[in-house]
């Protein structure tokens, strides 16, 4: 219930409202940050979207989504500050967005030899479109 709240489409402000709440009681509630993270990102707010979004990375490491989420918010960034000639901002946006594939493996890395062998084991590798992605932006595209 609190993560559809937190998580599907409307209004913004009573999203976030909610979110920090709930991160003021608890620090711990990932999809909080996620949320917190979303409203920073929808009122162009880079830096603390992606403050926000690497806490919900921490706090649910083995989650795709908030690693997914925030691989398309950063090159969603990447693109728009390219566009409007701002590339400090942008190659500070790609040199973070470069870092995802590691943390990734940082996290499998870090998974006990038990972790390795649950059936239900997360999905802890870029899609085939994302490494394209990091691919190319490795190559200066």
């Amino acid at each position: 219930m609190i993560e559809e709240l937190l998580l599907t489409r409307g209004d913004v402000k009573r999203r976030e409202a909610i979110a920090d709440r709930i991160s003021a009681g608890n620090r711990s509630v990932a999809k909080a940050w996620l949320a917190k993270a979303a409203a920073a990102f929808s009122r162009g707010e880079a830096e603390n979207m992606i403050r926000w979004q690497r806490e919900a990375i921490r706090l649910d490491r083995y989650s795709p989504v908030e690693y997914e989420q925030y691989f398309d918010w950063l090159y969603l960034y990447i693109q728009l500050y390219l566009q409007d000639g701002m590339t400090e901002s942008a190659a500070y946006c790609r040199e973070l967005l470069l870092e995802i594939p590691a943390l990734l493996a940082e996290t499998e890395a870090g998974t006990s030899e038990p972790g390795r062998r649950i059936y239900d084991k997360p999905e802890l590798e870029l899609s085939e479109e994302y490494r394209e992605i990091v691919e190319a932006l490795q190559d200066g595209q």
